[in-house]
């Protein structure tokens, strides 16, 4: 999931359509922003250290 206008954003060709989300995605943006507050720049399903995993950028207060 990307918020930012076409013209900033990069995107894996092999991706889904930005409608489908899937709901484990969504969950952990829920999470993050319940925990940390901000808005949602970007999230991101990635393998990290052997594991599929979400990054989730957030713009928070503080910056």
């Amino acid at each position: 999931f990307d918020p930012r206008p076409d013209q900033y954003r990069t995107r894996d060709p092999g991706a889904p359509p930005r409608a489908a989300v899937s709901s484990e995605m969504q969950d952990a943006i829920e999470t993050v922003q319940s925990e940390h507050g901000g808005k949602v720049l970007s999230a991101d399903r990635i393998h990290y250290r052997g594991q599929d995993t979400y990054r989730i950028k957030l713009l928070t207060g503080d910056g």
